[in-house]
């Protein structure tokens, strides 16, 4: 299946498609709690989860960002994230803690299941894609009185006016 839209690179790297969706950081409370499972939801691990999800690596002070990437649009998306600078967040004890909670399990290790389920278990995908609106290379101006309904260019003259 041939694509409209398709990265052309004079790069020799194989290109990332990323995406990213965010929720205000003042839900991150209620966000939280509907995560973690309720027979193991406790303060501990609600501030645990808050403090992996107001880091550096999510919150910028007015959105918790989830960065999606995938290096072929056919392989799907998955949560980029530092693996890194993610560990420094918890520490050992405390991923194993946020992981059981949100899990009901126990055992294994940091970097193959505590700090990736976790992240799944905390992940935003919204129930429904945004909106996508194609805006057209050539538009055309229109007739002056025309109405725009879309972003073909129709109603600009008006537009322009009002502003």
């Amino acid at each position: 299946m041939d694509y409209i839209d398709k990265h052309v690179s004079t790069s020799s790297r194989t290109p990332i498609h990323r995406i990213a969706f965010s929720f205000p950081a003042i839900e991150l409370s209620e966000y939280i709690s509907n995560r973690i499972p309720e027979k193991n939801r406790n303060e501990v691990s609600k501030n645990l989860a808050t403090r992996v999800l107001q880091s550096d690596l999510f919150c910028d002070g007015e959105n918790v960002w989830f960065i999606y990437q995938a290096i072929s649009l056919k392989k799907g998306f998955e949560l980029y994230f530092s693996g890194d600078e993610i560990k420094n967040i918890l520490s050992l004890q405390e991923w194993q803690m946020l992981w059981s909670s949100l899990t009901g399990m126990s055992g294994v290790d940091l970097n193959n299941h505590w700090i990736p389920q976790t992240l799944d278990c905390l992940k935003c995908i919204p129930g429904e894609p945004p909106a996508i609106e194609v805006i057209p290379t050539i538009r055309k101006i229109g007739t002056s009185g025309s109405q725009a309904s879309d972003f073909s260019g129709e109603g600009i003259i008006e537009r322009l006016a009002k502003i």
